[in-house]
């Protein structure tokens, strides 16, 4: 197996809309931060807790491309807000039970999204083997069988796949290639498709 880092247009999406979730993560988790801080049973250390994880979020959200344009630190981030949810449910629980749920809620789709973000930031490698191209994806892996597959080529700077139906697929790469290594890739991938062309019935 051969893995080609490569940008996918699909999670450079993902990663331009991650400033929008994290501003509206610190402003749900704002909404009670009066009750926590002067209302009946109070408790302001935790009240003081959420004001700084309230303000991590919002200022992430709003500058993550400029203060982590790797999303080096968004995993750190996700994980505070999910503690962020629970404590506050765990506020609720004996004051409004509907509130708690939602912020439990809350917490669970912060942690869904810690590992999804992390699995896929951290991984946009395309593999190249014997069953086909695998193409990572949010959740999970697209498989491009070679049987439609018609050509593909590896350059110092692009992937581009032909496929049978006259379309194609081109890709940036993100890092360097080894040049010996983009002639290996190459000549597995010309040896796949004509090894498929062949167990083909016509």
């Amino acid at each position: 197996m051969f893995k080609v880092p490569v940008k996918l247009e699909s999670i450079e999406k993902r990663k331009r809309g991650l400033g929008v979730l994290h501003v509206i993560a610190g402003l749900f988790l704002a909404i009670k931060l009066n009750e926590m801080l002067t209302g009946e049973n109070n408790n302001i250390l935790l009240g003081a807790v959420i004001i700084i994880v309230v303000i991590i979020s919002i200022v992430y959200g709003f500058f993550r491309k400029k203060l982590d344009p790797t999303t080096k630190y968004n995993s750190l981030i996700r994980l505070v807000q999910f503690i962020g949810f629970i404590s506050v449910g765990i506020f609720l629980v004996n004051k409004n039970s509907a509130h708690s749920i939602a912020y439990f809620a809350w917490a669970a789709v912060t942690l869904v999204l810690l590992f999804a973000e992390r699995k896929v930031f951290n991984n946009t490698d395309l593999k190249i083997a014997a069953a086909g191209i695998h193409v990572p994806g949010f959740f999970s892996t697209h498989l491009i069988p070679w049987n439609v597959v018609e050509r593909l080529v590896l350059r110092p700077d692009y992937l581009t796949i032909f496929r049978t139906n006259q379309k194609f697929v081109q890709l940036e790469l993100t890092q360097q290639v080894e040049s010996i290594e983009i002639e290996k890739i190459n000549e597995f991938s010309r040896n796949q498709i004509e090894k498929n062309k062949l167990s083909t019935p016509k």
